[in-house]
């Protein structure tokens, strides 16, 4: 069965992982986003950028990599005045996005999480596996995006080719 997807391996994101407490960064978030995820895998996006609760105080910001600069000063030096931590982490993976009528399917192939519409919604994002590794998975319009180590990248991607003609 060949499935309908369209697969697409995306150009390196600006990355940033962010730990402290909901109100402190609230604050330090606060130009970028006028409300920001308050329960654990969830996301929102506003102008290219994705704030991602992982939860456990923690959040996974994701912009275009052109902005990496701009963003980590802005981030940095908002940090520096509160008990926020902002390690920047755009090298660490790569994204791929799986859309189309059979993105399901696919995701399922190299998943064991549970992508029913009910309990994987459109905010949702959380830590799980795709092919084995550790993967950042997202649902987004049409299907779904999910970030992976760039060091199993160009496995993965074999992969989720080798996927859609099973």
């Amino acid at each position: 069965m060949v499935y309908e997807v369209k697969i697409n391996r995306q150009k390196i994101s600006a990355l940033f992982d962010i730990k402290g407490n909901l109100s402190d960064v609230k604050k330090l978030l606060s130009h970028f986003f006028q409300k920001i995820p308050e329960k654990a895998n969830t996301s929102i996006s506003k102008s290219c950028k994705t704030l991602m609760y992982i939860g456990q105080d923690n959040w996974i910001l994701r912009g275009p990599i052109e902005e990496e600069e701009e963003l980590n000063s802005l981030l940095k030096s908002g940090a520096t005045r509160s008990n926020i931590s902002v390690v920047l982490v755009s090298d660490t993976l790569t994204f791929f996005s799986v859309t189309g009528v059979g993105a399901k399917d696919i995701m399922a192939i190299a998943s064991p999480l549970d992508f029913y519409e009910k309990k994987f919604r459109e905010n949702s994002v959380t830590f799980s596996e795709v092919f084995g590794t550790k993967a950042l998975i997202q649902r987004i319009e049409n299907g779904f995006e999910f970030g992976v180590d760039q060091s199993y990248s160009d496995m993965v991607e074999d992969y989720l080719y080798k996927s859609i003609k099973l």
